[in-house]
């Protein structure tokens, strides 16, 4: 099982991201929510993603009883013409 929490912030409160495993999307997630999931074993990929822009990529392995946990949230100091230009890093995403 993972778990993602999306840390509670002013920015982007209304908005809702997407979870995205394997580039598959997984589940929703919003302002100051937490999420269990229930994952296949082996190697993944997480990512969060909004619109056009997304985190980085995090590749993580599960195990029969495995439990990881990772957080988000919102990059501070991203400006209107940063999302265009590093759109892969509106999103901060780490693993706990």
């Amino acid at each position: 099982m993972i778990t993602i929490a999306r840390q509670q912030k002013l920015n982007d409160r209304q908005r809702t991201y997407k979870i995205l495993v394997d580039d598959k999307f997984v589940h929703k997630i919003k302002n100051g929510e937490t999420v269990e999931l229930e994952i296949s074993e082996g190697l993944h990929t997480l990512k969060i993603a909004v619109d056009w822009c997304e985190s980085n990529i995090i590749e993580f392995e599960v195990t029969k009883d495995s439990e990881l946990s990772f957080i988000c949230f919102p990059s501070p100091g991203i400006k209107l013409i940063n999302m265009l230009i590093y759109k892969d890093k509106y999103i901060t995403l780490f693993i706990l």
